[in-house]
């Protein structure tokens, strides 16, 4: 259900803790921008990212003997890695592939291949089976920001999973 009242989208910005909900919510609708889908967009991405705050994830898949690179991992790690770097370089390969896919959808044509017969792509929210709204400017927005951005969005990922854990405990 996409949103499209002003009072609806200020609650949805409120509430992921954005300073200026009031004034995006009347600027997404004038200007017809889907800040809602896109933000759900950009939260589903990030929920798949490899998280940086806690890098135990990286020595766990390790001593994953059924992990596709767990003795890969145990070499690197063997050798001297720290699994904090192994996990910033994880999730920036992540966001660079995403970022190339996000210029793929986003119709930025900057194929270095021969040309195809079809090469206009897209994401759209989808509302009762029906694309509602496109999502853009996808290879800026999926791509590595700077690491202290990188690492506030993993804190946050993970904090708003345990509080879905928590909740649906209850």
């Amino acid at each position: 259900m996409a949103l499209q009242d002003i009072e609806e989208i200020t609650k949805f910005l409120n509430a992921r803790g954005f300073q200026d909900a009031d004034e995006m919510a009347h600027d997404a609708v004038e200007d017809g921008e889907p800040i809602v889908e896109t933000i759900c967009f950009h939260e589903i991405a990030e929920d798949l990212f490899c998280p940086i705050h806690d890098a135990k994830w990286v020595e766990d898949a390790a001593e994953d003997a059924d992990h596709e690179i767990g003795d890969h991992l145990k070499r690197v790690l063997a050798a001297g890695a720290d699994p904090q770097d192994l996990a910033i370089f994880a999730r920036y390969m992540q966001r660079r592939f995403a970022s190339d896919l996000g210029r793929i959808l986003d119709g930025i044509n900057l194929y270095t291949s021969p040309e195809r017969p079809f090469e206009d792509f897209g994401v759209f929210a989808i509302v009762d089976g029906v694309p509602a709204a496109q999502i853009t400017d996808l290879e800026e927005g999926l791509g590595f920001w700077d690491l202290d951005s990188e690492m506030e969005l993993s804190h946050s990922v993970a904090k708003a999973l345990e509080t879905d854990d928590s909740s649906d405990e209850d």
